[in-house]
């Protein structure tokens, strides 16, 4: 209990009460009108708890292991969102992707409900259940972000968390979805059992991964078993700063401070504290945009409708991921050939690589799904080209009515 502490700062625990037999017991402060949320996304559980037992997770402390909140209830939250106009879903779920039954009845419930695929998701995945069904199905959804926990490699954390993970099995996974999205993965920093060369080890291996990747600090939280067996590791742990840990028995303060070098060596920079980021932009490196012209971008590409273009076939609309006032990404899909296409618009800049450019826009693009070995694709450069062409036009219709609204 976070608000109760003994002398010593240190969280204390209460009882154990368990769960209700049903959380459909459980109301809904969305349907009971109890909370006004001020954003475009909405947080919607579809069940609580784990199967695992991991050490340093507190969703596997209950004693009913995973309790579920029944489809019905799901879907009364998501027409909730639906009406009001909400725009991306958070799935609360430890395994979004635990059952492969239940995730083919939400994935046609989406279908059901959102046609027009106004809703996206983002959800946290379990890299053991990925098969090719599985994927067949996400990619139905508007997956905005796909989470995997990779947490370390080394073999002697594996030991005191209780969880081992087979690297090539992961590495084949991240591939398996890989051909329709780019998963995230999760590390954390200083685990029990780590080292500053075993932390190295594991962020070599994420490097091989075609993901973007998170570190996160490790915290000691309250109920979990490495709380409870804290003297058995020898856990210093900061309590007046979220329960951060300072070292363990296998790493003291100073090699904790190495690794957190290690990770800025290998490009990871802290985004907030105790968590760092390093996203693979794939060669895309380019200049910032000024704001004046990233909503000039924005106005263009919802001037030329992107998913109202005649795609030349195979190809069709996917989504659009903005790096902000870096690039927008256009993804298209050809299901067919299960290859992708993403079209890559930045500032004009005749010095960066790219395919083509607009008036103000330079247009470059990358294939996934492709060997290197088959060649240029000659059907690319007709829609590049028109891409490109339209995207000039979009710019005069931009630029014409906003002088049109200036004369009057």
């Amino acid at each position: 209990d976070y608000r109760r502490r003994d002398d010593a700062g240190r969280p204390t625990r209460h009882d154990d009460v368990g769960r209700p037999g049903s959380l459909d017991d459980l109301p809904s402060p969305y349907l009971m009108g109890l909370v006004e949320v001020e954003t475009k996304t909405l947080y919607v559980e579809t069940d609580r708890g784990c199967p695992y037992s991991c050490a340093f997770c507190v969703e596997s402390t209950a004693p009913n292991k995973v309790s579920q909140f029944s489809m019905d209830r799901v879907e009364a939250e998501l027409r909730w969102a639906l009406e009001r106009g909400f725009e991306h879903i958070e799935m609360c779920s430890a395994i979004f992707n635990r059952d492969s039954d239940w995730l083919e009845q939400f994935v046609e419930l989406v279908e059901r409900l959102d046609p027009k695929r106004s809703l996206s998701f983002s959800a946290a995945l379990y890299s053991n259940y990925v098969d090719e069904r599985q994927v067949a199905l996400l990619r139905r959804l508007e997956l905005k972000s796909a989470l995997f926990g990779l947490n370390s490699t080394n073999s002697e954390t594996f030991k005191s968390v209780r969880r081992v993970i087979r690297l090539e099995q992961f590495r084949k996974r991240m591939e398996l979805i890989g051909q329709f999205m780019r998963p995230e993965v999760s590390l954390i920093m200083g685990l029990p059992g780590d080292t500053p060369e075993g932390f190295a080890k594991t962020l070599a291996f994420a490097d091989t991964l075609a993901a973007d990747v998170m570190i996160f600090r490790f915290m000691v939280l309250p109920a979990t078993l490495y709380y409870e067996q804290r003297e058995r590791y020898a856990l210093e742990i900061d309590f007046a700063n979220d329960n951060r840990i300072l070292s363990t028995h296998s790493y003291s303060r100073e090699d904790f401070a190495e690794m957190e070098a290690i990770a800025r060596a290998a490009g990871y920079e802290e985004v907030n504290p105790g968590q760092w980021s390093k996203r693979r932009d794939q060669g895309m490196e380019v200049a910032a945009m000024d704001k004046r012209t990233w909503n000039f971008l924005y106005l263009c590409l919802r001037a030329l409708g992107l998913d109202a273009v005649a795609w030349p076939a195979p190809w069709r609309f996917d989504r659009v991921l903005l790096e902000v006032e870096r690039y927008a990404q256009i993804r298209l899909r050809d299901d067919r050939n299960n290859r992708g296409l993403d079209l890559l618009v930045s500032r004009r800049d005749d010095a960066s690589p790219r395919f083509a450019h607009s008036g103000y826009f330079n247009v470059a693009y990358r294939e996934s799904g492709r060997s290197q070995g088959d060649g240029e694709d000659p059907s690319l450069r007709p829609l590049l080209e028109g891409f490109t062409a339209g995207l000039t036009q979009a710019e005069r219709t931009v630029l014409d009515h906003k002088r049109s609204e200036r004369r009057s």
